[in-house]
């Protein structure tokens, strides 16, 4: 969806800045568990493939995203505090479960960490 798209050009960008023109072989980000990974990875791959500003070079086009789920939590104005189980929500959207109010959640994605050709491959702290 446009979402997922969103979030993707979102991480690209920032992993672009990051990487300084260094070619990144990884890419480590944090994923609500209501975001389609499926669909992060293929827009990841879709994305890396295009060709970058000159500045950039080809920093990305080597690299492979590796996604860590992460559960959603809502804070609601009825108290409620929490982690929400599969069916109180569907993609950005949260359903608390104590009043049923409907919000949108934090669906961001998070860089974790970067791998980098030149250097010693690493994972998420």
């Amino acid at each position: 969806t446009m979402h997922e798209l969103s979030l993707v050009e979102d991480l690209v960008t920032e992993c672009r800045k990051r990487a300084n023109g260094r070619t990144v072989l990884e890419v480590w980000a944090r994923c609500p568990v209501s975001v389609d990974s499926g669909e992060l990875s293929d827009n990841f791959a879709f994305l890396t493939s295009q060709p970058a500003g000159p500045e950039e070079g080809a920093s990305l086009r080597q690299a492979r995203l590796q996604l860590v789920t992460t559960p959603l939590f809502m804070s609601c104005p009825c108290g409620f505090e929490g982690e929400l189980g599969a069916g109180e929500f569907a993609g950005h959207i949260g359903i608390c479960p104590d009043c049923d109010r409907v919000a949108e959640l934090d669906a961001a994605l998070e860089l974790v960490a970067m791998s980098y050709a030149d250097i010693e491959p690493f994972g998420p702290a």
